[in-house]
């Protein structure tokens, strides 16, 4: 696929969300968001004083993003696959956003993440510490 069938590529900036789908012009922008984050939303001087607008309420990131990435897709901007960090990939109701959208994604995670193949079940925490347990048995060397 073509370096334009990106539908997004995520980066996380201190002020603002940026979303670019054009990968060889990396400050065309698509959307461009505010993060607000929540000790500002849930101080209304705070708001006041900065000119925050009544409307705007606080979203982590990952939900900012999924709601870009929803209105790229109903904007028509092609879509092969969303790139993000682990600090979306952490985030189960992104993937699942993702996923309700039909939409093929590379994310980061954490190695304390448990995942499973679709149409199958997690595996039960007490199956994980045996299966653990048998693997360091099986790499100590005999006695």
């Amino acid at each position: 696929m073509s370096p334009g069938n990106i539908v997004a590529n995520l980066a996380s900036r201190t002020i603002a969300k940026s979303q670019s789908h054009c990968p060889w012009q990396p400050t065309s922008q698509s959307a461009l968001r505010l993060y607000l984050p929540q000790p500002w939303a849930d101080d209304p001087a705070r708001r006041a004083h900065a000119g925050v607008p009544d409307g705007v309420t606080f979203q982590t990131k990952p939900q900012i993003a999924l709601v870009q990435i929803r209105a790229a897709i109903e904007a028509g901007v092609p879509t092969a696959a969303v790139l993000a960090d682990a600090g979306y990939g952490v985030d189960t109701a992104f993937r699942d956003g993702i996923t309700e959208l039909g939409v093929a994604y590379v994310v980061g995670i954490q190695t304390s993440t448990i995942l499973w193949s679709p149409g199958t079940e997690p595996v039960a925490a007490k199956t994980l510490e045996r299966a653990r347990a048998a693997t360091l048995n099986a790499t100590l060397p005999p006695q």
